[in-house]
């Protein structure tokens, strides 16, 4: 079950509910992408990211077509990445425009994918335990938080939108399989 929490720009919009997917600063962790190591396995490599967050995975889907370039590769991992997203290049790329901006890896749902969004919180409700129920923030929009975890940094999805936006992701990942 994926975490949920609600979500407004201002008071003077209603709530709305989302779903948190996860993400990940590709810049700085590489950790499973790790596709500049020659020694791990094409398989290897798929099965881990199958196992990933959804955002984590859009995340990895669009760095991979950020540095895409059809080129061949001496090294079997690449050539075989590179094999899938060519025969799949226009869907992937499709999909990649719908949530990402085209010249910006920024995520186009609602997109907490940064550390110093806390930063930027001037209000805090917590309960007896010091866990976060609803913070405001500067921009005056708000956010609850459903259950104990009351972190902020991620990606989130309109509810109504999660269910197809899961299957499509998973469809994508096949494709790499």
């Amino acid at each position: 079950m994926n975490r949920v929490i609600e979500y407004t720009k201002s008071l003077a919009e209603p709530f709305q509910r989302y779903v948190d997917i996860g993400w990940s600063e590709l810049t700085y962790d590489f950790d499973l992408l790790n596709i500049y190591d020659r020694e791990q396995s094409y398989l290897d490599w798929y099965n881990e990211l199958k196992k990933c967050s959804l955002g984590y995975q859009i995340s990895v889907l669009n760095f991979l077509l950020s540095e895409f370039d059809g080129s061949k590769s001496e090294y079997d991992f690449v050539t075989k990445l590179n094999s899938r997203i060519s025969d799949n290049f226009d869907l992937l790329k499709r999909f990649n425009n719908k949530w990402f901006d085209e010249d910006a890896p920024l995520f186009k749902g609602l997109d907490f994918g940064y550390y110093d969004k806390a930063d930027e919180i001037i209000e805090s409700t917590e309960n007896e335990d010091g866990i976060r129920l609803q913070v405001k923030f500067e921009d005056g929009s708000l956010m609850k938080f459903l259950d104990d975890n009351d972190q902020i940094c991620s990606y989130y999805i309109l509810e109504s939108e999660f269910e197809d936006f899961e299957r499509e992701v998973e469809s994508f990942i096949k494709l790499f399989g």
